[in-house]
């Protein structure tokens, strides 16, 4: 049986590959691969 390792491995992503989305109170940062980080 083949396992997989479920954490993700954490490096900085510049902030150039970053878009925006802005629903008019908080502001989400989404990376080019998908993940996002988001603030309130």
């Amino acid at each position: 049986m083949q396992t997989f390792s479920t954490h993700r491995i954490e490096r900085a992503t510049p902030l150039a590959n970053y878009g925006a989305l802005i629903d008019g109170r908080s502001v989400a940062r989404v990376a080019a691969d998908g993940s996002i980080d988001g603030d309130a």
